[in-house]
């Protein structure tokens, strides 16, 4: 099981502090973590602030750049596939096996695009 009950706030930059809401394990109902709750504001507001980071820096910003912050995501969730993995387990309420696949594809994902970033900038 998970050493402490993780909190994961909602943090959107112009928008107040989010509701909290318990997550818990379907196996015991223990809490595991906790999270913030978006409402249709803050929702709005991520779009936005998205949109303009999409504008004013990741269009400008060098292919092989978004390929190394991929790729350093990719190695970042490999580093903590376990805990990962307990996290999905707990919440999800399925196997560790499962769980630990499914965090594997997520590194796969980053990794394959980190490669396609660096092929579609040579073909430009």
């Amino acid at each position: 099981m998970l050493k402490e009950i993780v909190q994961y706030p909602l943090k959107i930059r112009g928008c107040p502090q989010s509701p909290v809401v318990e997550v818990k394990s379907p196996y015991n109902g223990e809490v595991i973590a906790s999270v913030g709750q978006a409402d249709e504001q803050a929702i709005d507001k991520a779009i936005g602030v998205a949109e303009e980071t999409f504008k004013t820096v990741m269009s400008r910003m060098p292919a092989y750049r978004r390929s190394e912050i991929l790729a350093r995501t990719s190695r970042a969730i490999a580093d903590n596939l376990d805990d990962f993995a307990r996290t999905i387990a707990a919440e999800g309420g399925k196997p560790i096996k499962d769980a630990r696949i499914e965090v594997t594809r997520a590194v796969g994902t980053f990794a394959v695009a980190a490669e396609e970033a660096l092929r579609l900038e040579g073909e430009q």
